[in-house]
């Protein structure tokens, strides 16, 4: 993983215990208004207590089609973003596709961690936007072709990937979002553990099997869980044949 023109100071700090008595916020306070906006593209808006003002805007995708699948699980409190490109262009493809998210804390963001597959913020001194974990990858992929731009108030992350003519690829990323009503101190370590365990157990409920071994970032089997997710928004020009992708060392 890359980290370009990196304006937040990265502070290492252990995975502590949760309090068993903590009262997490349920997810019905993330409410989804999920919109086209930026020229058709959707974003998550707003948030659990406005933990976002337009997440994952897409840019830099060029004349590729888009299908996006945006999902809540709803157990622990994650927006799950799926987006499949496919190259109808009659040219390969060779860019860098970014995804852009304007954080609520508006630059009061604390203690921001990154690792090679996730990115976690804190809003703790104001102790009112969510501690939020981003995860976006788990291999080999992830880790040599995915850049994190952190700024004050908004992190892009960029995806470097070619895409030959007839071709499709999946992108997921995750945004676990943390706000106890009791104890607004353990939200960081509880992002954190979430990221951690989405990039060991990638959590790919109500997918198909030709969705999961579309996906370029993550490796790992899919999750056994039954319980369905909730899925807010799905646009695009649809999937067409799965090939193969050549990943940039």
């Amino acid at each position: 993983m890359k980290i370009r023109n990196k304006a937040l100071g990265v502070i290492a700090a252990s995975i502590v215990s949760i309090n068993a008595n903590a009262a997490p916020i349920d997810l019905r306070e993330i409410v989804d208004r999920t919109e086209s906006v930026y020229g058709g593209r959707h974003a998550i808006v707003d948030g659990l207590y406005d933990a976002f003002d337009g997440a994952y805007y897409l840019s830099g995708y060029g004349g590729l089609s888009v299908e996006r699948n945006i999902t809540t699980l709803q157990d622990t409190r994650t927006y799950r973003i799926f987006d499949t490109f496919t190259n109808n262009t009659g040219v390969n493809f060779s860019g860098t596709l970014q995804y852009y998210t304007n954080l609520g804390s508006d630059g009061r963001e604390t203690t921001p961690a990154t690792t090679n597959y996730s990115h976690v913020t804190d809003d703790l001194y104001f102790g009112y936007d969510p501690a939020i974990a981003f995860v976006f990858g788990n291999n080999d992929y992830a880790s040599n072709n995915v850049s994190v731009n952190a700024q004050l108030g908004s992190v892009n992350f960029l995806f470097d990937f070619d895409l030959a003519v007839g071709q499709s690829l999946s992108l997921m990323n995750f945004a676990s979002l943390y706000a106890d009503d009791s104890d607004r101190s353990i939200d960081f370590a509880q992002a954190q553990a979430r990221a951690a365990s989405l990039v060991a157990a990638p959590d790919y409920r109500g997918l198909t099997e030709s969705q999961v071994a579309s996906v370029l970032n993550f490796d790992g089997q899919p999750t056994t869980e039954v319980s369905e997710p909730t899925t807010f928004a799905l646009f695009g020009l649809g999937l067409v044949a799965l090939g193969a992708v050549r990943r940039k060392s």
